[in-house]
């Protein structure tokens, strides 16, 4: 009778483990169809100690510190792009603000909100984040009108990031927004954050339908050519002065034999740039290295002793012309590889 009794106990507790067993578990469509969050923007901290600021500005008071190779996360940037909002890993509220020179970043200030309006800001007009931005490349001129031509209105420093709201109907123009000021920048002067094709041609230019016509691959061949042909001769030339700089840094003594110098810068029109658009990048960093390149020449025009102020910069001078000389010719053979395609 015991083991009658023992034997229904088991029977009795083993029913609700077998019926849970064959239960189908539920599914939930929202979990099977939830998208993996998007990878954070990280920054590093390369200085030894930072301060994490209240406000957008070295006036703000700090609210926390952080240290070398310390990693946060980026959430927003300022008006301009040179703070960013950060939140500490595994936080969900931002810690405050740091500034974009204490850090070190693999992605475009552009790609982040804009999440601080106001700090810093001192002209008349609203900043508004349009989610298109424009990365400054070098000091640029704020105009009144999409043309070299308009009037300076203002002045936007290198490397600052900056809301786009209009363009041209041939993107070379772009209606922008720099702390409070607004205007237009030359595109070769920028370098544009996301999808361009979201910002709407401005009304300066109604009922305008963007029909540009082909340019036919021989001829932006040929201005790549003539291009190369201004650079090439004056790279050698450049690596020539290095050379002899460096001799002179060694103490060594060499012939001295001057070149004429005053090269001039490379002479392009508004029919160039329509054939070869991207020259407009290229122009500004070909007249710095022209301009190195004489400044070296022309202390070369002393032969005799240099000082060693004159033997350094002279030599710094060579070295800067060569470097950028040969930059644009890599990225002429890049383009040429495109156009042939």
């Amino acid at each position: 009778m015991k083991k009658l009794c023992l034997l229904l106990m088991v029977f009795i507790f083993a029913l609700p483990l077998n019926a849970q067993d064959t239960t189908e578990p539920e599914t939930t469509p929202e979990a099977e169809t939830t998208e993996a969050d998007p990878e954070p923007l990280t920054l590093t901290v390369f200085v030894d100690s930072a301060l994490i600021r209240e406000l957008p500005t070295e006036e703000s008071e700090f609210i926390g510190s952080t240290f070398e190779n310390d990693v946060l996360i980026a959430v927003g940037r300022n008006a301009d792009g040179t703070w960013f909002q950060v939140r500490r890993p595994f936080r969900d509220t931002p810690a405050g603000w740091i500034s974009r020179e204490l850090v070190a970043y693999g992605f475009a200030p552009g790609e982040l909100p804009i999440t601080d309006f106001t700090t810093g800001v001192i002209g008349e007009a609203a900043v508004l984040d349009s989610g298109v931005a424009a990365f400054v490349l070098t000091e640029a001129a704020l105009r009144d009108a999409p043309s070299l031509n308009g009037n300076r209105v203002g002045v936007v420093p290198i490397m600052v990031t900056i809301p786009i709201y209009e363009r041209s109907p041939d993107n070379l123009w772009f209606f922008v927004n720099y702390l409070g000021d607004t205007g237009w920048v030359a595109e070769f002067l920028v370098r544009p954050v996301g999808d361009l094709t979201a910002v709407p041609i401005s009304a300066q230019f109604p009922g305008t339908v963007v029909d540009l016509p082909i340019i036919p691959p021989e001829v932006q061949l040929a201005q790549v050519n003539r291009l190369r042909g201004y650079i090439i001769p004056l790279r050698d030339l450049a690596d020539t002065q290095a050379n002899f700089w460096s001799l002179v840094i060694s103490r060594e003594v060499v012939p001295c034999a001057p070149p004429a110098g005053n090269f001039p810068f490379y002479a392009w029109t508004q029919a160039d740039l329509f054939e070869l658009p991207e020259l407009r990048r290229y122009v500004t960093r070909l007249e710095t290295a022209t301009t190195d390149l004489n400044d070296a020449v022309a202390i070369m025009q002393g032969c005799g002793v240099f000082t060693d102020e004159q033997v350094s910069s002279a030599f710094a001078n060579a070295v800067n012309a060569s470097v950028i000389y040969n930059a644009v010719l890599n990225n002429l053979d890049f383009l040429e590889e495109e156009v042939i395609r």
